[in-house]
């Protein structure tokens, strides 16, 4: 078995074991949505308008992600677009929320959340166009790995954007 079978990607990884997927994200990601539901009730800087389009952003994005966990049976472009809007969604709503947090950390916190959404949207669209545009890039065994990791630490930068609304959300209530 070469090497480029077993590296695979996040996608395929839900496709292979869906329903361990769904199990085990399931609890999170309702966790993450009733916490991201909250912040965007509580900020502070947003107007009612606003909240109501990131409340349906939100919304939005827990319907593609469990879209996007189900690789087994929707691939192909309904799953490309869904992945999209999925990264799409996310990246609006965390760099649009930040008056759930002390002002003095406001500032701070949205100079942070762009530079790693900005790290996170590189990485992912690297990873995206070279799927399409590298023909014979999964035989390419080297490429193909470091082509997966790169996805992996997209993913886990855009993740890392709710840890840092915990750990503001945490200051703001005054657990730092």
């Amino acid at each position: 078995m070469s090497a480029s079978s077993i590296t695979t990607t996040i996608s395929h990884t839900f496709s292979q074991y869906n329903t361990l997927a769904t199990i085990y994200l399931t609890g999170p990601t309702s966790l993450i949505f009733l916490f991201r539901v909250y912040r965007t009730v509580r900020d502070t800087v947003l107007t009612n308008l606003q909240k109501k389009m990131i409340l349906i952003i939100v919304l939005l994005t827990q319907y593609t992600t469990m879209i996007v966990v189900r690789h087994d049976t929707i691939q192909g472009i309904w799953h490309y677009l869904f992945t999209g809007l999925t990264f799409l969604f996310l990246l609006i709503y965390h760099n649009t929320t930040h008056g759930s947090c002390k002002e003095e950390y406001q500032e701070e916190i949205t100079v942070i959340k762009t530079y790693i959404s900005v790290a996170s949207t590189v990485l992912m669209l690297f990873f995206g166009i070279a799927q399409f545009a590298v023909t014979g890039i999964r035989e390419m065994t080297e490429w193909w790995q470091l082509l997966c990791v790169i996805e992996v630490f997209a993913v886990l930068l855009l993740g890392s954007l709710d840890l840092i609304d915990v750990y503001a959300y945490g200051a703001q209530i005054g657990i730092e």
